[in-house]
């Protein structure tokens, strides 16, 4: 069978070929892979990882000094009942930070300074 001719002088081994004429020749699977995995180093980079160890300690002294997982989830901008990070191994340096200023106001306030509506 012979392949169809493309317009606009599309080539072979590109990954543009291989999205939107969908071939799947050596040539554009290796195209596709190569961008895919650059791609997601980048992406990998961008995002320095820390153990979430610590943060889960914070986490669970936040829930000990009172503060419900909803609200704890509302404070550090999530619209969901929990923090979905906190189920990971690793998170981002930002997801820590979060935690970590949310933790140091609850834990090192005194007691009566609670905002209405939380703890």
């Amino acid at each position: 069978m012979t392949p169809k001719a493309r317009p606009n002088g599309a080539q072979h081994g590109t990954r543009s070929y291989y999205v939107y004429h969908r071939c799947r020749c050596p040539e554009c699977r290796a195209a596709n892979t190569a961008y895919t995995g650059n791609w997601a180093a980048k992406k990998r980079d961008a995002r320095p990882l820390v153990s979430a160890d610590l943060t889960r300690l914070r986490v669970r002294h936040l829930e000990a000094a009172g503060i419900r997982p909803v609200d704890l989830a509302r404070m550090l901008g999530y619209a969901g009942r929990f923090a979905p990070f906190l189920l990971n191994r690793t998170i981002t340096q930002r997801n820590e930070e979060r935690v970590r200023v949310v933790y140091e106001y609850f834990i090192t306030r005194p007691a009566a300074e609670s905002p209405e509506g939380i703890g």
